[in-house]
């Protein structure tokens, strides 16, 4: 009766470190990204700049993919006290591919800290994209314009495929369970 009690055991514990292993400790899957946040993350944001003798504008176009949102970002700051430009006009312009499209999408960024203006965007396709920042610092300041280019990654769809890593879990653990129970037995 104490052998088939620590079989048991033996097996309950198995199956749970085999799990643990399977599911992140041993190249398993917790902390493993989709692919679709992987290839973005691969990427890098885009940033440009301009400058005249009054103001100087940063535009931030992070690396995105097709059916996901990007926080365009873009700071205003003056050059010679080297101070945020807080109520500025910030508007970006988004045109997709190869520009064939006659009007880009126009999107008026929100201020969320001093200086610092930002615009949501939802990318429906992949393909190279050019965000254009037009800025209007103040009444009596000149406007300021940045282009960036980035290329929008293609989404890649994993909906409906099985995990290839499953099956080998109950394939250790059946294989740890009896690795026990050779040895209680032996």
């Amino acid at each position: 009766m104490g052998r088939i009690v620590a079989l048991l055991m033996g097996i309950i514990v198995i199956g749970s470190l085999s799990g643990c292993m399977m599911a992140g400790g041993m190249g398993g899957m917790a902390g493993m990204s989709s692919p679709d946040q992987s290839a973005a993350a691969s990427r890098q944001t885009v940033i440009g700049a301009a400058r005249n003798s009054d103001v100087q504008v940063t535009l931030e176009f992070p690396a995105v993919t097709a059916g996901n949102d990007a926080r365009i970002t873009v700071r205003v700051q003056d050059t010679a006290r080297g101070q945020p430009i807080s109520r500025a006009i910030v508007t970006v312009l988004i045109q997709g591919g190869d520009g064939g499209e006659p009007d880009p999408d126009r999107i008026q960024a929100i201020e969320s800290a001093p200086g610092v203006y930002e615009a949501t965007y939802r990318f429906t396709a992949a393909g190279v994209h050019t965000a254009t920042t037009e800025v209007l610092p103040g009444e009596e300041a000149d406007a300021l314009s940045v282009s960036v280019r980035q290329d929008v990654a293609a989404a890649t769809h994993q909906a409906g495929r099985r995990s290839r890593l499953l099956p080998i879990a109950f394939v250790g653990t059946a294989a740890m369970a009896a690795m026990m129970v050779v040895m209680i037995v032996l």
